[in-house]
């Protein structure tokens, strides 16, 4: 169908929606086939414009520019491609176990987690709040740790990545969590907020002579 779209347009002398990255691929495609690589790389980058993790733009991207000389630049772009594909294959992955099981929370983290590897951390994000919806005690453990690691590490919001634990901890009391939320507030320089959130953790496990070491590093100014 797209394939026909194209010949459409190109039969009434319009070109392809600037925005729509699959019709940009296919018709990168189509030049392609026709031997027209430096038309079929133009289409491609546009694709790729729209959607960066496009992987058959980018195949296409790099086997035009080779094929239209531009040997070095398109090797790269394989190369990109080669790198980029088990990443693909990982969200397909787990977004086939989320369409099986849609209301199974590891699922739904799994994608995140897949999604933030590419990354796109938007879809992450959405994919680890969704499993938080339909999550059971231990699950909305499991998906706040690693929902809090985008929050902290890849958004740079550590007061929402700290929120997140407090608020997970308050339904599934876990030390894991406020340890968490100490490692996130002490690499922020927050030395005291960590040590509160340490002290939490070790009330929760008083035996844990980790949690015990976080808390003398953290006041001693010895974070590592």
């Amino acid at each position: 169908i797209i394939e026909q779209l194209i010949a459409e347009r190109a039969k009434a002398g319009r070109t392809v929606a600037s925005d729509d990255a699959r019709l940009l691929g296919a018709e990168g495609r189509s030049a392609a086939r026709r031997g027209d690589f430096a038309a079929a790389a133009q289409a491609f980058r546009a694709a790729l414009a729209e959607d960066p993790f496009d992987g058959e733009a980018l195949f296409g991207l790099g086997r035009a520019l080779v094929l239209a000389g531009e040997r070095d630049e398109g090797l790269r772009v394989l190369e990109r491609h080669r790198r980029l594909v088990p990443l693909l294959d990982a969200v397909d992955f787990a977004r086939r176990g989320v369409d099986l099981a849609p209301a199974h929370a590891p699922n739904w983290t799994a994608l995140g987690d897949a999604e933030r590897a590419l990354p796109r951390l938007d879809r992450a994000e959405a994919a680890y709040r969704r499993a938080a919806e339909c999550a059971r005690d231990e699950e909305s453990v499991a998906n706040a740790l690693r929902w809090a690691r985008l929050l902290a590490e890849d958004k740079g919001d550590v007061d929402a990545a700290v929120d997140l634990l407090v608020r997970t901890a308050r339904r599934t009391p876990d030390a894991r969590l406020h340890v968490r939320a100490g490692d996130v507030l002490l690499a922020a320089r927050r030395a005291p907020e960590a040590i509160a959130a340490y002290e939490r953790a070790l009330a929760l496990r008083p035996q844990d002579a980790e949690i015990a070491r976080r808390i003398a590093a953290a006041r001693s100014g010895d974070s590592r």
